[in-house]
């Protein structure tokens, strides 16, 4: 028969386990792309451009002029789309969390409207074509020519694009650089500093970037 005095001691040490395993910070994934990542990554870099209010970083390499693919037609249903899967670029919710807890003053803020500040490139608006009805009645056909929200691809677009602005413009804001590394999730972006002027700094840079 066990004492009582044991039975506490298990109580315990089992509290004490789910402490430390609530407060440990995950290992996550190793870093490693599969294949699919890998092609979706390899097209960005091969295909992104800065638009005319930017500095051009990369050389613009047009898609291959191959008929079957650039007169694919695709219509966006008009309801709810699931995403079970995909490109995830985000971080941890947990290691972004942690992280903040770091600094002594902290601020939020969000990037508004971020898929739509993403220009899709030209080759690819007739895979997002939709379906209207003027006040007439008549049908009319738009394509959308942004990152659109609610497609498959549109998290990986948006986040990749962030990561490819730090990558070209990083050096000239370090204060911004670990908000956008560390602190950011989805549009949701964090920064801190142990000072408030400091944080004011921070702030301005990430906002200027």
């Amino acid at each position: 028969m066990t004492t009582i005095t044991e039975d506490l001691e298990d109580t315990l040490q089992n509290l004490l386990l789910k402490f430390w395993v609530q407060e440990e910070v995950p290992r996550g994934l190793d870093g490693k792309l599969n294949p699919d990542q890998h092609q979706c990554e390899r097209h960005y870099e091969e295909n992104q451009t800065r638009a005319g209010t930017g500095r051009v970083q990369e050389i613009e390499r047009r898609l291959p002029k191959n008929y079957l693919f650039n007169h694919k037609t695709y219509y966006l249903p008009h309801h709810g789309v699931l995403k079970p899967d995909s490109a995830n670029l985000n971080p941890d919710i947990f290691d972004v969390l942690i992280w903040i807890r770091r600094h002594r003053h902290l601020f939020s803020t969000d990037i508004m409207k971020m898929y739509r500040q993403i220009l899709v490139h030209q080759d690819d608006w007739d895979l997002q074509r939709i379906l209207w009805m003027d006040e007439q009645g008549n049908e009319v056909i738009y394509q959308l020519t942004t990152v659109t929200y609610g497609i498959r691809t549109a998290p990986f677009l948006a986040v990749r694009t962030l990561l490819q602005l730090l990558h070209d413009e990083g050096d000239n804001y370090l204060l911004a650089i670990p908000s956008l590394k560390y602190g950011r999730y989805v549009d949701g972006i964090f920064g801190g500093a142990d000072n408030l002027n400091q944080l004011v700094e921070t702030a301005t840079q990430l906002r200027d970037l």
